[in-house]
């Protein structure tokens, strides 16, 4: 379908312009998701939230409807959209209550390749404005497992070192079976290994970050203080250790997962372990050939964002432009020629 004139009419006139949808929250949880889309100034007071999810697909099998306009979307967006809007009417947040959405697979037109140069080129600015950030992580796959293993996870931590400290009283200890396979479970998340994530986590670490993950909910620090203890070490992590962590999938667990599940849990992994430690002691700026290699195996649906996805993030991003209109091989020559 051609969405150009639901873009047309909503023009970005001026650099700091962004595009933000609004839920209808007082739909049935099977009826169609429904939206309006508005043009926001990153320079008014404005509130809107970001959401930061995994593509894993572009093959659009869902639609939303947003200004009167059918628009296709894929089946993970459609999932965390219902999960937000069930969110907004079961446990409304008067602190955001009206607050706009920012998604970039709807809210920048991806087939104008000089807007889409142009709000990338804004993705850090967008992502540090937001009030909160909600991290969609999809839906679990054994949620009983998950259950069993979240007292340990997300109820202990006293602090970041992982002492293992309930707060809570009465809970049970649990068994390392079901911390082991909650562990596995969640890092085979695509979240883990989408290559843009990194930016969407560090910019906007100065406000809210919420993890969905299917009908369960915990901010962004409680999972790093939850992970901290199998990551415990600075970045870049050695290889000694990333054979420690990765030999953990080896062991028997009470979930069967296939060779590629623990294939996504290791790349998960590393990427994860990047991230938790950044979140530590205060970091020395990073350039873009460091993110490179720091972040190496992280993915990404188009081989030019494998630089682009760092740039908000790079001491040194001055030095480059968003160019999807050149070929792969001018543009890492041209990112080459920077070092």
């Amino acid at each position: 379908m051609d969405l150009s004139q639901l873009y047309a009419q909503l023009p970005l006139r001026h650099t700091n312009d962004i595009r933000a949808i609004q839920l209808n929250s007082n739909s049935s949880p099977t009826e169609t998701i429904r939206a309006n889309m508005r043009v926001i100034s990153l320079d008014s007071l404005q509130l809107y939230q970001c959401l930061s999810y995994a593509w894993e697909s572009n093959t659009k099998t869902h639609a939303i409807a947003c200004n009167e306009f059918s628009v296709p979307v894929t089946a993970n967006l459609h999932a965390a959209l219902v999960r937000i809007r069930e969110r907004q009417c079961d446990t409304p947040d008067d602190n955001y209550e009206g607050c706009a959405l920012w998604i970039d697979a709807l809210c920048i037109n991806q087939v104008h390749e000089e807007e889409k140069a142009q709000q990338i080129a804004l993705m850090g600015h967008i992502y540090n404005k937001a009030q909160r950030l909600l991290i969609w992580l999809g839906e679990p796959s054994h949620p009983e497992v998950f259950i069993n293993g979240v007292d340990w996870y997300f109820v202990k931590a006293k602090d970041r070192l992982g002492t293992r400290s309930y707060l809570s009283t009465g809970l049970r200890n649990i068994p390392l079976e079901d911390e082991n396979d909650a562990l596995r479970q969640l890092l085979t998340r695509a979240w883990f290994r989408r290559r843009w994530v990194v930016q969407e986590v560090v910019q906007s670490a100065a406000h809210e970050r919420l993890c969905l993950y299917g009908p369960f909910s915990f901010t962004f620090e409680q999972l790093s203080k939850a992970l901290y203890p199998h990551f415990n070490v600075s970045p870049p992590m050695s290889l000694d250790r990333m054979q420690q962590l990765q030999s953990g999938y080896t062991v028997p667990s009470r979930v069967s997962l296939t060779s590629t599940e623990i294939e996504d849990a290791k790349a998960g992994t590393k990427i994860a372990a990047q991230l938790v430690n950044s979140l530590g002691e205060p970091q020395e700026p990073t350039t873009m050939f460091q993110n490179l290699l720091r972040f190496c195996d992280a993915e990404c649906s188009l081989d030019h964002d494998r630089i682009h996805a760092m740039l908000s993030i790079s001491s040194d991003h001055e030095h480059w432009a968003v160019k999807y209109d050149i070929d792969l091989t001018s543009l890492y020559w041209d990112s080459a020629c920077q070092q």
